[in-house]
């Protein structure tokens, strides 16, 4: 298999790079290469990419090995830098890798440029290794250092003393951590160089001999110890280093073993109890009373008191039949029942109803059931939704069935009555274009929708696109006796757009005013040009909207009105609404 490597040539031949690339084939190599002969082409390719090294020939129109070598050292990079010329003076090649080159070679002996890649690219791994192994040390140390200040047991590091026969007498201070001052009460600068027995009496070498057994067998030792002087109780460990090194660890067991009950408790509260979820979760007393509730439950229920269950109602989500209090889910896991997830409605006392989801669990402390929790997911958003699909999946199967019966319709007509074939095929494809309109403006808001949709923009007339459109629809605007009156700007008005999107955009606009305009009425459309916007205005004397309606204009499946004569898929104008907020423009509507 070729061994892939990223190549950047500064050489100004391609024909030169092709035989060089071609060496670099023919040697198990699979070269990936940019090829630039100018200082700002190589800064950019530097910064751009990663490489692992550079072939420069010696001499280029603009550019040269040796300003090529600076870029490199410029840019801080540890890249083999080859230089492959066939103008280059032998002095000239050596005083440039007495600067940094690590090697020339003459086009005229490529044969030579395969080994010496092996040989550059290994010598950099062997650096990069090199450099990362030294990192971690550092890295290392500087852990080290970090744990030995900031743990907190007390850590001492000791020699032992031996007396003139050599008999252990005695331990003494070398190092210390913070933690171990703060236990023992005792500054470093006291401790530092001194023995144990100089520093807290001749009670210390009590434990002489359990140091001595750690050191001379290499096995660590443990055991507790009180501390008389804090009036404290520790775990004191010995581990051994190389003889006559030890050292000692106070684990200060005091506060632990006050606190375990109270942080018992505590853990089984905080491992339930999150208060950045953000759906409500309750403590209860097994009898039902609230005990702690998150931040979430009084955003929810508002100001929650011991008793504001009793003032609630649960009801079935079907049927809306009130569930019995002792089959609530806090007074299920009461029982020691684990409650999944439950659908009902919850009646506030403030006379909202929510329909959630509740779940429920028992909370034991050393076996002991001292509370219930219970937490609660508000799904109305998911009802919504789900009422919403089913609202668009009615409209969309009536918007695509209306013109498929049309054309249906007319085609069996057309079959019988030859002479309404011109009709029938105007209507037929009348409804044919609708249906493909509809069709397009769903893909393109699920394009939109999911961020898919890429714009193809170049500089146009906004104003040329909109007369384009109008030439499509006046046709349709007369059939209807619907007036369009034309107002051009004053000046050109071009912009850096999607030509097919924004066609699209203003199309859908004066579709939605002829579909709303009736016979007799007009549509006015001007265009002007202020400060640095260009903008398209489509007037209609339609029947208006509701204020209301006004604010869900744009906004894709929104709920339909009652009237029959305006629902709809409601997705032309939020088309619209999307595609020119990623132009970069508004849209506005007023009534």
């Amino acid at each position: 298999m070729a061994v892939p490597v990223r190549v950047l040539v500064v050489e100004d031949s391609e024909d030169d790079t092709l035989l060089i690339l071609r060496e670099l084939r023919e040697a198990g190599y699979a070269p990936e290469f940019t090829r630039v002969e100018t200082a700002e082409a190589m800064r950019a390719a530097l910064a751009d990419h990663r490489w692992d090294l550079v072939l420069a020939d010696y001499r280029l129109p603009h550019f040269s090995g040796s300003a090529a070598l600076e870029v490199v050292k410029q840019s801080d990079r540890d890249l083999p830098f080859i230089i492959v010329s066939g103008t280059v003076r032998e002095e000239d090649a050596i005083a440039m890798m007495r600067h940094g080159a690590h090697d020339f070679i003459f086009k005229g002996a490529l044969a030579r440029l395969a080994p010496t890649v092996e040989r550059e690219l290994r010598e950099a791994r062997m650096r990069q290794e090199r450099r990362q192994a030294l990192e971690q040390m550092r890295e290392s140390e500087e852990r080290y250092r970090s744990i030995f200040e900031h743990m907190t047991e007390g850590f001492a590091l000791h020699t032992l003393v031996y007396d003139e026969q050599g008999n252990p007498v005695d331990w003494r201070f070398h190092e210390v951590n913070p933690a171990f001052e703060q236990f023992t009460g005792i500054p470093r600068d006291k401790l530092i160089g001194r023995c144990a027995s100089e520093i807290f009496g001749d009670w210390v070498l009590d434990y002489l001999p359990a140091v001595v057994k750690a050191v001379s067998t290499g096995l660590p030792a443990q055991f507790e110890t009180d501390y008389p002087a804090q009036q404290r109780y520790a775990l004191v460990s010995i581990v051994p280093l190389a003889t006559p090194e030890f050292v000692i660890i106070f684990a200060d067991i005091t506060e632990r073993k006050r606190a375990e009950e109270a942080l018992e408790t505590e853990r089984a509260f905080l491992s339930s109890a999150i208060e950045l979820l953000p759906f409500p979760i309750v403590f209860n007393t097994p009898s039902g009373e609230i005990i702690r509730a998150n931040r979430a439950s009084h955003n929810f229920f508002g100001e929650v008191d011991p008793t504001a269950w009793w003032n609630a109602e649960l009801v079935t989500a079907d049927t809306h039949v009130p569930i019995p209090q002792e089959q609530w889910p806090m007074h299920r896991a009461a029982r020691g029942e684990v409650v999944p997830a439950t659908e009902g409605v919850l009646r506030l006392p403030d006379g909202r109803e929510a329909p959630v989801l509740s779940f429920a669990s028992p909370v034991y402390v050393n076996g002991e059931l001292v509370a219930t929790v219970v937490a609660f997911q508000d799904i109305s958003a998911l009802k919504e939704a789900d009422r919403a699909k089913n609202q668009f999946l009615a409209v969309l199967s009536h918007e695509l069935r209306t013109p498929l019966t049309n054309i249906l319709g007319w085609a069996r007509e057309a079959q019988s009555i030859p002479e309404i074939v011109p009709q029938a095929l105007e209507i037929i494809r009348r409804n044919a274009e609708s249906q493909r309109l509809m069709l397009e403006n769903l893909l393109e808001v699920s394009r939109l929708m999911h961020g898919k949709l890429e714009l193809q923009q170049e500089s146009i007339d906004l104003w040329q696109l909109t007369e384009e459109v109008l030439s499509d629809i006046a046709s349709r605007a007369q059939e209807q006796g619907i007036a369009l009156k034309v107002l051009p700007p004053t000046q050109p008005l071009p912009v850096f757009a999607d030509r097919k999107r924004i066609m699209t955009a203003i199309s859908n606009i004066l579709d939605n005013a002829l579909k709303f305009t009736d016979a007799g009425g007009v549509i006015t459309v001007d265009g002007a040009r202020t400060d640095d916007e260009a903008m398209i205005t489509v007037r209609d004397t339609g029947r208006g909207i509701a204020q209301d309606e006004l604010n869900a204009l744009f906004t894709p499946f929104a709920p339909s009105p009652d009237d029959e004569a305006v629902r709809g898929l409601r997705i032309g104008l939020a088309t619209v609404k999307a595609i020119v907020e990623l132009h970069g423009g508004r849209v506005t509507a007023v009534s």
